[in-house]
């Protein structure tokens, strides 16, 4: 069962994993082998999914769950697969771990290979479940800092202090442009952004064109 979606608008108090971690637990001898990773769009959980199966191309089920946020529209969107076990024992109680520890921008795949031994529905939802648990345990979790992506054009002469100044306030490039003119894309947390916009327009004495950019 494959279940893409999308979730209401949310309040303050979401989490996302601190970073990737695996964790492999046993169920009547087939192995489960949880890996939880940050996930900030679906493209990464998308690339996390591919490596495993790539991986463990001998596994007989690579089941998934993820959710990420929209940093502009605050819009969750989740996506799910049970990879071929039977419907809702599998990618469902993966999701249902990513809400109930209210997760956002986190994936989390289970790879398992079977031992011989059926486990029934609810072993199954018992398993996936508890590997999920394991895996996100060991990446831990910290608070969802709320960003907008800011989008900054100047002239190849002030690009050397604005990557200086980005680097000094921590901020690391999510893209690189060079057509035409420098273009960066940077996620900046929200209650930052007036400083920084401040910041930038004194380092190139006004020339730094910004705007808010489109997530990708």
């Amino acid at each position: 069962m494959r279940d893409p979606g999308t979730e209401p608008m949310t309040e303050p108090g979401l989490f996302i994993p601190r970073g990737p971690a695996a964790a492999e637990l046993r169920f009547k001898n087939s192995r489960f082998i949880g890996h939880a990773v940050p996930c900030p769009c679906p493209a990464d959980g998308d690339a996390l999914l591919a490596r495993l199966r790539r991986e463990h191309d001998r596994a007989d089920h690579h089941v998934f769950a993820w959710r990420t946020r929209d940093a502009r529209t605050g819009r969750i969107t989740h996506r799910f697969d049970d990879d071929g076990e039977p419907g809702g024992t599998a990618g469902r109680p993966v999701l249902q771990l990513l809400e109930a520890q209210r997760v956002v921008n986190g994936a989390i795949v289970v790879v398992r290979y079977f031992g011989g031994i059926k486990l029934g529905a609810g072993g199954l939802v018992r398993a996936y479940a508890a590997t999920a648990g394991a895996a996100l345990q060991a990446a831990g979790l910290e608070p969802l800092i709320l960003t907008r992506r800011m989008g900054i054009e100047v002239d190849y002469a002030q690009l050397s202090a604005v990557t200086a100044l980005l680097e000094r306030e921590g901020l690391a490039i999510r893209e690189r442009g060079f057509a035409g003119v420098p273009r960066l894309l940077v996620d900046v947390p929200v209650d930052r952004w007036a400083g920084l916009a401040a910041e930038l327009r004194e380092a190139t004495a006004g020339r730094a064109r910004l705007h808010e950019a489109a997530e990708a």
